[in-house]
């Protein structure tokens, strides 16, 4: 669960994470709420995929990811992955955040890019 909000234009997100066991992936099912699944690869590439009640969201493996709550509810989600997947919830901390933001525009959200982020470092 991930309550509504925002600080400045930034919606409310979870801390977000790749698995420690990089190749595995991750389903979300939407239960309640309106939000966006943002992914990040590690050379570069960037999606942002919204979840509504009744969808699913298929996180590959080697995808950084996180949920970021654009509605005005609370967003509920059931997600599930392999039980040795385990997370490296640094990796986004490390990056100086993921590659986009999504912020809220007159009549929704959008993605911008963060001028924070460095590019992500796997751990040895």
């Amino acid at each position: 669960m991930l309550e509504p909000g925002r600080v400045g234009d930034e919606y409310f997100m979870t801390r977000g994470h790749l698995h420690a066991v990089a190749d595995r992936a991750e389903l979300y099912f939407g239960l309640a709420g309106h939000g966006v699944m943002l992914l990040d690869t590690l050379d570069g590439g960037s999606e942002a995929i919204e979840i509504n009640p009744g969808q699913a969201v298929y996180v590959p493996g080697h995808w950084v990811h996180r949920s970021v709550n654009v509605g005005a509810e609370r967003l509920v989600t059931l997600f599930c992955y392999a039980a040795d997947a385990g997370q490296d919830y640094d990796i986004i901390e490390r990056a100086g955040g993921m590659r986009n933001l999504v912020v809220a525009t007159g009549d929704g959200w959008t993605t911008k890019p963060n001028p924070e982020h460095t590019g992500y470092q796997l751990l040895k």
